[in-house]
């Protein structure tokens, strides 16, 4: 069933029998004070997050775009502006998460996920493949201590799941 809706909408939905359990970000549910609605609280291990979930991102005009001004300083003066908003390890995560997701054939419908955080002064990436249906999956916790890459370390967790099997999980979901 396709459940489409903010929040309030969806939880509305399922009050009236729509659809027998939701699963929703916790993050939105705490800001917005609907703790009240959590029953269960998912560890990395039991249900990985999409790649590059809660990670917010900037878009500008490619710099090989024509200027739509005839100011030449506008635009290098916003890369300029926006860089300085750039965390870098939000970058790296993300970067992991998306080489990670690229190296499996992915796209938004495929059933996995990636969670890359900092431990210390080292790197942390989760990622789970799981089939249709839910009941088998791949998944693994790979550190990264060194200086590694972050679409090297998204690429290397890709090949541990896919030495794992995550390719058959994935091709039963393609044609399920």
């Amino acid at each position: 069933m396709e459940l489409r809706g903010n929040i309030d909408t969806r939880l509305r939905k399922l009050e009236a029998g729509e659809c027998d359990a939701l699963v929703l970000a916790c993050a939105g549910l705490d800001r917005l004070g609907r703790t009240e609605s959590v029953h269960q609280r998912f560890d990395l291990d039991e249900l990985t997050p999409a790649p590059g979930q809660g990670a917010l991102a900037l878009e500008t005009r490619s710099p090989d775009h024509a200027l739509d001004t005839d100011d030449p300083t506008r635009d290098p003066a916003i890369y300029a502006a926006i860089r300085v908003l750039d965390h870098a390890p939000t970058r790296y995560a993300v970067d992991a998460e998306r080489a990670f997701l690229a190296a499996m054939g992915g796209g938004c419908d495929l059933p996995l996920g990636a969670h890359c955080a900092p431990i210390e002064s080292d790197w942390l990436l989760h990622a789970q493949v799981l089939s249709p249906d839910g009941e088998q999956s791949v998944q693994l916790a790979l550190a990264n201590s060194s200086n590694e890459l972050a679409t090297h370390f998204g690429q290397r967790a890709a090949q541990s799941l896919i030495a794992r099997g995550a390719l058959d999980l994935l091709n039963n979901f393609e044609t399920a």
